[in-house]
This record gives C-alpha cells, sequence and structure tokens, in this order.
C-alpha cells in the first residue's frame, strides 16, 4: 500500500509542476518526491532481493576491509566502514546512500527536463524496485553515470572519465558507460544507429564464453564464471517479451509522434539522450537470451534515460487534450511497470522498528 501512496503523491506532484509550467517550482517539487524515496529505501527490513546480504556486509565491513578481500568495490567499502566505525546503523548508512545518490539524479533531471517530477515517476516504477531496493551498489553507480552524460555533451573528456572511475567505486559495471563518448561526440547519427542495429546481430557471438573467460582472467571483475554460468541464466520467453514490451514505449510513442508529424519529430532522432536509450535497447535485444542478468545489468545504465525523454515527448503533443492523455499514459505504464514488482514477495513492504 504504501508504494501506491508514494507513487500517487508523486504523480500529484507531478501534475501540479505541469499544469504551473514554473521553472521554480519543477525545481522544488521533486525534494518532496526523493525524500519519499529516501524513507521508503532507509527504514526498511527485509525489502528487497538482496537486504539481508547489504545489511550484513555493513556490519561486517570493518573485518571485511581489515582483511584484505576485494571482492567488495572501495568505494562503497570505504562508505560502509565509515558508518560502522561510528557505530551507526544501518538505515543511518542507507540515509547517506540516498544523499549521494538522489543528489546526482536531482541533478540530472533538473538540468535535462522541464517535468522532473514525471521524471522521478517513470523511475520509480521499475529502477527504484529493482536497484535501489535491491542492487544499491549499481543504484549509487548508475546515478553517477546519469550525471557523467553532461560531461560527454560538453566534450569534457577528463571529466567524464572522472565520474565514471567515481561510479565504478561503487559498482565496476559502470566502466560499460566509457563507451558512449565516442559513439555520441565521434559518430554520425546515420553511423550510430546502423551500430546499434548490427549490435543486434554482432553481440551474441561477442559475448560468447570465451570473451567471458578473457574478462575474467583480468582480474577486475568479480565472480564472472557465476554471472556466466546456465544456472544463473535461464532464458524465460515469456520475461524476454514482457521485458522488451516494456522496454519499447519510449519507441511506440516515438513513432507515434513521427506519424502525428514527421518533420518537427525528425530532429529527435538526434537528440542524444534518444540515442543512449535506444543503444541500450538494443543492447537489451541482442544479450537477453544469452545471458539475462548482465543484459538487465548493464542495459539499465543507458535504458534509464527513458526518465528524460518520455517527458521531453510532452512538448511536442500541442493540443492541451492529447499532451493530457500521454501524461495519463505515462502513470498507467508507470502502475503497471510497479504492479509487476509489488506482487513480488520479497518487496511486500515492512518499517523497521527504530524506536
Amino acid at each position: 500500500m504504501i508504494y501506491y501512496i508514494v507513487f500517487f503523491s508523486a504523480s500529484f506532484l507531478a501534475v501540479l509542476e505541469l499544469g504551473s509550467n514554473n521553472k521554480s517550482i519543477s525545481n522544488v517539487l521533486p525534494f518532496y518526491v526523493l525524500i519519499a524515496f529516501t524513507v521508503l529505501v532507509s527504514f526498511r527490513t527485509g525489502v528487497g532481493t538482496d537486504f539481508y546480504a547489504y545489511e550484513s556486509l555493513y556490519y561486517n565491513s570493518i573485518s571485511i576491509y581489515d582483511d584484505g578481500v576485494n571482492s567488495i568495490e572501495l568505494g562503497y567499502l570505504y562508505l560502509s566502514k565509515f558508518f560502522a566505525l561510528l557505530d551507526m546503523p544501518f538505515y543511518v548508512f542507507l540515509v547517506s546512500v540516498c544523499v549521494i545518490m538522489y543528489t546526482f539524479i536531482y541533478k540530472s533531471v533538473i538540468i535535462t527536463t522541464t517535468y522532473p517530477c514525471i521524471a522521478l515517476c517513470i523511475l520509480y516504477s521499475d529502477v527504484f524496485f529493482y536497484f535501489h531496493l535491491s542492487g544499491i551498489r549499481q543504484a549509487i553507480a548508475m546515478s553517477i553515470t546519469m550525471y557523467s552524460f553532461k560531461y560527454i555533451l560538453d566534450k569534457r573528456l577528463p571529466y567524464f572519465l572522472f565520474a565514471v572511475t567515481c561510479a565504478a567505486l561503487f559498482h565496476k559495471t559502470a566502466i560499460i558507460f566509457v563507451i558512449l563518448y565516442p559513439l555520441v561526440n565521434y559518430f554520425s547519427t546515420r553511423v550510430f544507429y546502423l551500430l546499434c542495429l548490427l549490435m543486434l546481430f554482432i553481440m551474441p557471438y561477442i559475448l560468447s564464453t570465451v570473451f567471458f573467460n578473457y574478462i575474467s582472467s583480468l582480474g577486475y571483475f568479480r565472480a564472472v564464471d557465476m554471472y556466466i554460468s546456465d544456472s544463473y541464466n535461464v532464458f524465460s520467453l515469456g520475461n524476454f517479451i514482457a521485458g522488451a514490451i516494456k522496454r519499447s514505449f519510449p519507441l511506440l510513442v516515438l513513432l507515434y509522434l513521427f506519424n502525428i508529424n514527421r518533420k518537427e519529430s525528425y530532429g529527435l532522432v538526434k537528440s542524444p539522450y534518444i540515442k543512449v536509450w535506444f543503444f541500450g535497447f538494443s543492447f537489451f535485444l541482442s544479450t537477453y537470451y544469452s545471458f539475462p542478468d548482465i543484459s538487465v545489468r548493464l542495459s539499465t545504465y543507458f535504458i534509464m534515460f527513458n526518465i528524460i525523454i518520455l517527458p521531453m515527448f510532452i512538448g511536442y503533443f500541442k493540443a492541451p487534450l492529447d499532451r493530457g492523455i500521454y501524461v495519463l499514459t505515462i502513470f498507467i505504464y508507470c502502475a503497471f511497470s510497479m504492479y509487476s514488482y509489488t506482487n513480488i514477495a520479497q518487496y511486500q513492504y515492512k518499517f523497521i522498528d527504530i524506536f
């Protein structure tokens, strides 16, 4: 129930934001949404697929660090150890994580979209459940990489590499984001989309067991053998179709905009944000069959840019009625996406007893 209270409250603020069309209001309202997110992430117990693993890691972070175990990224381990040395409870540590994570997300949506509350509703419906309530290390990394995209657009390579390095200190998979710099800055729009389409055919051959064995030999990633094992990667056609349909929503909206106003909508194809999303969507389609878990984890770095492009489409619906229908469609899309998580036993919400 708490999930829906937060969602409908965020949706209400999004409607206020849409109606006001005031930048100062749009800068303030997301704070209330992010505070609600912070409460859900921090003051829970047993919620999420990895909650107890992260809780155990936190309370053992001092001994893990002192023993020289290098399987956990140092950025996350240092942060855990700092709060553990202060004898802070786990929920205080989670609050600090949320402050870091949501600061980057707030800055990202504020500078890229006129409707940040709508962007946060989209984030809440999927990424929030899969990562913020479960894979918190990658959630931090993704918030940093999303913010780092501004350095790609500004062509500030040293700043971009520094940001991605910081992200990789929380989850090593963030290193994949480096590929965006040349793709966005050095390839024409036509070549970029051609490469994405080619990826559908060549990626299954590139991401072979031989490739991952080589990656494992570098010693950078941990537990590679587990992530590529047959027992860990059980392909489900139903899950693939459902995942592809859910992730294709921005593409369907884009095709609709082309249908009603081809000339004006053509510029959207050149948008770097849409390029990033399309790259992630192509990566998901081309890798899910062989490595479902890896496919979802890596593609989300790029697909989560849907929180920027879906609100961006609002301005292309000129008639107020069309705009209202589209925003309502976004909310329905978010509700269905969120519903698929709330039915999972691990996501049944329980507040921690701190009193």
